[in-house]
């Protein structure tokens, strides 16, 4: 019944990434979206048809009944980062 995820973020102005990690992934290969943490508290709204596979694991269908956990990360092209997440909330 939810079509995004919203959250606050907080950062160094870097593309990061939020995962939905769902029971039936099992090759890691989670479904994923980016977002941009700029130097002010911001909110953003990644609806659930951003989120996607790579194309390198097992291609599930677009459903996310079986999540178990919400995860953040830094992005992949800089080692550096610094990002702050505030309250993550599911919209319908």
């Amino acid at each position: 019944g939810y079509k995004s995820i919203r959250f606050y973020t907080k950062g160094d102005g870097k593309t990061h990434a939020v995962a939905l990690n769902k029971a039936s992934v099992t090759d890691y290969c989670d479904f994923t979206s980016n977002f941009i943490s700029p130097a002010t508290w911001t909110q953003v709204t990644v609806p659930f048809s951003d989120f996607a596979q790579a194309n390198w694991g097992k291609q599930l269908e677009k459903k996310f009944n079986d999540v178990m956990k919400l995860t953040f990360s830094p992005g992949a092209s800089d080692p550096d980062f610094d990002f702050k997440i505030d309250d993550v909330e599911f919209v319908k």
